[in-house]
Protein backbone atom coordinates (compact mmCIF):
# COMPACT_ATOMS: atom_id res chain seq x y z
CA UNK A 1 0.00 0.00 0.00
CA UNK A 2 1.25 3.54 -1.21
CA UNK A 3 0.31 6.73 0.82
CA UNK A 4 0.63 9.51 -1.96
CA UNK A 5 0.72 13.36 0.02
CA UNK A 6 1.04 16.01 -2.94
CA UNK A 7 -0.02 19.72 -2.28
CA UNK A 8 -3.50 20.58 -1.68
CA UNK A 9 -4.08 16.71 -2.31
CA UNK A 10 -4.31 13.70 0.24
CA UNK A 11 -5.38 10.37 -0.45
CA UNK A 12 -5.08 6.41 0.25
CA UNK A 13 -3.89 4.76 -2.25
CA UNK A 14 -4.67 0.74 -1.83
CA UNK A 15 -2.70 -1.16 -4.47
CA UNK A 16 -2.03 -4.83 -4.11
CA UNK A 17 1.06 -4.52 -6.39
CA UNK A 18 3.11 -1.75 -6.34
CA UNK A 19 5.34 -3.26 -9.28
CA UNK A 20 2.28 -3.39 -12.23
CA UNK A 21 -0.06 -0.95 -13.38
CA UNK A 22 -3.49 -1.36 -11.91
CA UNK A 23 -6.10 -2.88 -14.40
CA UNK A 24 -8.85 -1.14 -12.75
CA UNK A 25 -9.03 1.81 -10.41
CA UNK A 26 -11.43 3.33 -8.03
CA UNK A 27 -12.19 6.54 -6.88
CA UNK A 28 -13.53 6.84 -2.95
CA UNK A 29 -15.14 9.42 -1.49
CA UNK A 30 -15.81 8.57 2.17
CA UNK A 31 -19.14 10.18 3.57
CA UNK A 32 -19.59 12.37 6.58
CA UNK A 33 -20.86 15.86 5.00
CA UNK A 34 -17.55 17.23 5.73
CA UNK A 35 -17.53 17.40 9.55
CA UNK A 36 -16.30 13.73 10.59
CA UNK A 37 -14.89 10.42 8.90
CA UNK A 38 -11.78 9.35 6.97
CA UNK A 39 -10.91 6.97 4.54
CA UNK A 40 -8.58 5.40 7.35
CA UNK A 41 -12.25 4.14 8.99
CA UNK A 42 -13.03 1.94 5.69
CA UNK A 43 -9.50 0.70 5.11
CA UNK A 44 -11.21 -3.00 6.18
CA UNK A 45 -13.94 -2.47 3.73
CA UNK A 46 -11.14 -1.36 0.87
CA UNK A 47 -8.80 -4.63 1.89
CA UNK A 48 -12.18 -6.89 1.29
CA UNK A 49 -13.09 -5.02 -1.93
CA UNK A 50 -9.50 -5.76 -3.32
CA UNK A 51 -9.93 -9.56 -2.22
CA UNK A 52 -13.28 -10.12 -4.15
CA UNK A 53 -12.14 -8.04 -7.10
CA UNK A 54 -8.90 -10.39 -7.51
CA UNK A 55 -11.61 -12.88 -7.00
CA UNK A 56 -13.54 -11.91 -9.82
CA UNK A 57 -10.53 -11.82 -12.12
CA UNK A 58 -8.48 -8.74 -12.05
CA UNK A 59 -4.83 -8.70 -11.42
CA UNK A 60 -4.16 -5.77 -10.15
CA UNK A 61 -7.02 -3.37 -8.89
CA UNK A 62 -6.56 -0.16 -7.16
CA UNK A 63 -8.98 2.13 -5.19
CA UNK A 64 -7.80 5.80 -4.46
CA UNK A 65 -9.65 6.96 -1.50
CA UNK A 66 -9.41 10.70 -0.75
CA UNK A 67 -8.61 12.45 2.24
CA UNK A 68 -10.18 16.11 2.68
CA UNK A 69 -9.83 18.14 5.70
CA UNK A 70 -13.06 18.58 7.71
CA UNK A 71 -14.85 21.37 9.65
CA UNK A 72 -14.37 22.96 12.35
CA UNK A 73 -10.38 22.89 11.36
CA UNK A 74 -11.24 23.94 8.23
CA UNK A 75 -13.42 26.31 7.30
CA UNK A 76 -14.83 27.94 3.82
CA UNK A 77 -13.52 28.55 1.43
CA UNK A 78 -11.35 25.70 2.23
Amino acid sequence: MLILFKPNFKALWILPRTDQKPDLIILYSHGGGFCMGSSYFYMEFFMAWIAVLQNSGFRNPAILALEYSLVPEAVYPT
